[in-house]
């Protein structure tokens, strides 16, 4: 039975994501799943523009932080939609930031952690959006790399999260599929790994809970699959997909089945404290 930290709304389970990251820092390990990030990313990366976009009603945010930055992907289009904004990337990996720094010279990028955030060289900064994308459950410690993050937004901004849920047995079962080979170093073992050490629904929800509960003046949103965690055909689906081009893109971009086995996490900074549930994924 895995352990499990108690919490005012459920169990977060004591989690060991070396397995799971290992993916990123093996440099076998690490070509496939840069291979297959650098695709399925690529509409991820949209899918958080229009977040920040649709967050800051079209207003470009003046900061934004990626934890988790790898090879700066995502920073380099942030730059292009955003060409004012101070970027700044943190990546536990030495080696993804020197890459990083070659995809996004402009950048502002340091080798370090969301837990030890307050004691990095950003430990004074303030952000008006900070995105965690794909790696939230590789974190040794993320209740503690939330609440950094939490303390770390301006008045009215978002921390924006999307994660994989637990179990994406669809895109394990298509990879498993489509390579015959019999490899370890395969796109199913990868994708077998990341959903082994990935949040339940309800394990998001928990974390979340906690973490707006232990800073002040934040309150967070969980959802799962649809646009950005919102039901296909909702209100607010059907609001941001028709008022923002950079979502219409990315659900071109999209391979839908995977979407499902998304989370979306939107924190933000002072506003009633609470946790509201959307979910339009797959029940856990």
């Amino acid at each position: 039975m895995t352990p499990a930290t108690s919490s005012r709304f459920g169990t977060v389970p004591v989690r060991n994501p070396a397995i799971a990251a290992r993916w990123f820092t093996e440099l076998p390990r690490r070509t496939v799943s840069a291979e297959h990030d650098r695709q399925f990313t690529r509409w991820c990366s949209q899918y958080t523009v229009g977040a920040l976009l649709e967050h800051f009603d079209g207003r470009p945010p003046t900061s934004i932080l990626d934890i988790g930055c790898g090879d700066g992907g995502f920073l380099a289009l942030a730059r292009s939609r955003f060409p004012d904004a101070t970027l700044t990337g943190i990546d536990p990996s030495a080696n993804a930031i020197e890459e990083a720094q070659q995809n996004t010279p402009s950048s502002r990028l340091v080798c370090a952690t969301a837990e030890r955030l307050n004691t990095s060289p950003l430990a004074d900064c303030q952000f008006d959006a900070i995105v965690v994308q794909l790696n939230l459950a590789l974190w040794d410690d993320p209740h503690l790399g939330l609440k950094n993050a939490a303390q770390m937004l301006r008045p009215g901004g978002l921390c924006y999260i999307v994660d994989p849920v637990a179990g994406d047995t669809d895109r394990i079962s298509t990879a498993a599929t489509a390579d015959s080979s019999g490899s370890e170093l395969s796109v199913a073992n990868y994708l077998a790994d990341q959903a082994a050490a990935s949040f339940t629904f309800d394990e998001a929800t928990a974390l979340v809970h906690d973490v707006t509960q232990s800073v002040e003046g934040t309150s967070g949103r969980v959802g799962s699959g649809g646009i950005m965690g919102y039901p296909i055909g909702s209100q607010e689906a059907v609001r941001i997909w028709r008022g923002n081009a950079d979502v219409r893109a990315a659900l071109l971009e999209a391979d839908r089945s995977s979407d499902t086995d998304l989370l979306y996490v939107h924190i933000i900074r002072n506003l009633d404290a609470g946790v509201t549930v959307d979910r339009s994924g797959p029940q856990q």
